[in-house]
């Protein structure tokens, strides 16, 4: 089956439980059967361009927008639950990330914690120049953060707010803007614009081990526990080990 929109679509597609989820540059957020490809619902009026990859929990599908927004729907028809609106634009580089009842996420140089219920604001850090999608290490209950230049930022998950962890100067060189920290166990990789890869403890931001790469890394994606797949612009795909 096929179905076509009538602007580009420059977000990542999700399926769970036989659905498939898109967002689509032509304001809205549709909903298909993967099996059928026939539409379930689509919600439309959404401002701004949709690039990030959805997030599903507690039955509501969340999202961010070029135009600063975040959007909560309902999985079942598509209807917006809650709307918030950061009037910063690169909101749209963030993919929502979900942690116990929150929807942690970076605007104006800030961590922002949203109620997952009713996208009121539980928490606001101090500025430390955030951007990028957050990640999230289970085992800690911790999330991770870019900063500008190449410093990583921790903090410690609560039930309704946040607390600092730690801090990290990674030394790998600026962060690539539409990255975001790789977590295997306890330890998290990120990737600068020089080709340089960097380690760090999750659980006390030590730096662990460095390694250079070429000057033109893209990806790096963690399969195995100490065991790490690159790309680069050069056409690379290598695997890397380290003991």
């Amino acid at each position: 089956w096929k179905s076509t929109t009538k602007q580009p679509i420059t977000s990542t597609p999700i399926v769970e439980n036989g659905v498939l989820y898109v967002g689509c540059n032509d304001g809205s957020f549709k909903a298909f059967d993967l099996a059928t490809g026939n539409m379930k619902w689509e919600t439309t009026g959404i401002v701004g361009n949709i690039d990030c990859k959805a997030t599903i929990s507690q039955n509501k599908i969340f999202f961010t927008t070029w135009a600063g927004m975040i959007y909560g729907l309902n999985l079942a028809d598509g209807t917006i639950a809650w709307q918030y609106q950061f009037n910063d634009n690169t909101v749209g580089m963030n993919n929502p990330t979900v942690v116990n009842n929150m929807i942690v996420l970076n605007a104006h140089g800030k961590i922002h914690a949203l109620d997952v219920k009713d996208g009121n604001v539980m928490y606001t850090s101090e500025s430390i120049q955030a951007k990028g999608t957050i990640a999230y290490n289970e085992q800690s209950n911790t999330i991770v953060t870019y900063s500008t230049a190449d410093t990583l930022y921790a903090y410690q998950c609560q039930t309704t707010t946040l607390s600092k962890k730690w801090m990290c100067n990674t030394q790998c060189g600026e962060f690539k803007n539409n990255d975001q920290p790789t977590v295997n166990d306890d330890v998290i990789v990120v990737s600068g614009k020089n080709g340089e890869l960097s380690a760090v403890n999750v659980t006390d931001g030590s730096l662990l081990w460095r390694h250079k790469y070429g000057n033109c890394l893209t990806h790096v994606t963690s399969f195995a526990k100490n065991k790490w797949v690159i790309t680069t612009s050069n056409g690379d795909v290598a695997m890397l080990s380290f003991e």
